[in-house]
C-alpha cells in the first residue's frame, strides 16, 4: 500500500471511531466498488407508491438519476457505512393490528405516536452524524466527501416540494436516500459486515459517507 493509501486507510478508521463517539451502533469501511447498485430499488419507490415520490426534494424523480449516480460512484475509492440502531418497538402489525401494507396505510392513525416519534428521532440522529462526519472529511481535505442517508427525508412535516420553487429548509442536513439513488442497502451493508433484520421488533437507520 502506498503512502496515499495508508493515509486514507488511517483516516477512514478515525472516521469510524468518530461515528461511534457520535452514537452510531456500527461503522464499517467499504470499498466504493462494493457499493451495490440495482435499478430495482428505484422501482420500489414507485411500486407500491412511496408518499415521498415526486414530492420530496431529496427523492426520485427530483434526485440525481441512476445513471448519473452510477458514474459518480465509480470515481470514488472508499466509503464508510454507519448504522444507528437500538430503536426497539413492537412489530408494526402488532401496533397497527393489520398485516397488509394497504390496510396499515388506511389505518395509519392507529399507529402509536411513540413508535413514529422513535423512528423520526433515529433518522434525525443519523442526519446529525452524517453531517458531522462529512464536515470531518472536508476539514481533512477530502473535498468530494458526500453523505447519504436512508428513507425519505422527514426533517420537515411537509417538504416545500419542487413545484413551489422554494429552497430546502435544511440544505446542509437533508440527504438523498441511498435506495432512492439506486443502492441496494441490504446487500451493500452485508458486504461491509453489517447485518440488517426486518420485522423483528427493532428498527435501524443506515447512512453512507463517500470519501475522496
Amino acid at each position: 500500500m502506498d503512502k496515499v493509501g495508508k493515509k486514507i486507510d488511517s483516516f477512514l478508521k478515525d472516521l469510524c471511531s468518530y461515528a461511534h463517539d457520535l452514537g452510531a451502533s456500527e461503522a464499517a469501511i467499504i470499498n466504493a466498488r462494493d457499493i451495490v447498485l440495482d435499478e430495482r430499488t428505484l422501482l420500489k419507490c414507485m411500486v407500491p407508491m412511496c408518499i415521498n415520490y415526486g414530492i420530496n426534494l431529496t427523492c426520485p424523480p427530483n434526485s440525481i438519476s441512476f445513471d448519473d449516480f452510477k458514474r459518480i460512484v465509480m470515481k470514488y475509492s472508499s466509503a464508510i457505512l454507519i448504522k444507528v440502531g437500538g430503536i426497539t418497538h413492537s412489530k408494526p402489525e402488532d401496533i397497527n393490528g393489520h398485516n397488509s401494507l394497504s390496510d396499515m396505510w388506511n389505518s395509519s392513525a392507529d399507529f402509536d405516536s411513540d413508535y413514529l416519534q422513535a423512528l423520526k428521532q433515529g433518522q434525525e440522529k443519523m442526519y446529525n452524524i452524517i453531517e458531522k462526519l462529512e464536515s470531518m472529511c472536508l476539514k481533512a481535505g477530502y473535498t468530494f466527501a458526500a453523505g447519504l442517508s436512508g428513507g425519505g427525508c422527514s426533517l420537515c412535516n411537509e417538504c416545500v416540494g419542487k413545484s413551489s420553487g422554494l429552497p430546502c429548509r435544511h440544505p446542509f442536513k437533508a440527504r438523498p436516500s441511498m435506495e432512492g439513488l439506486g443502492i441496494d442497502v441490504v446487500v451493500t451493508a452485508a458486504k461491509a459486515g453489517i447485518q440488517l433484520q426486518f420485522n423483528q421488533g427493532n428498527s435501524s437507520w443506515i447512512g453512507l459517507i463517500l470519501v475522496d
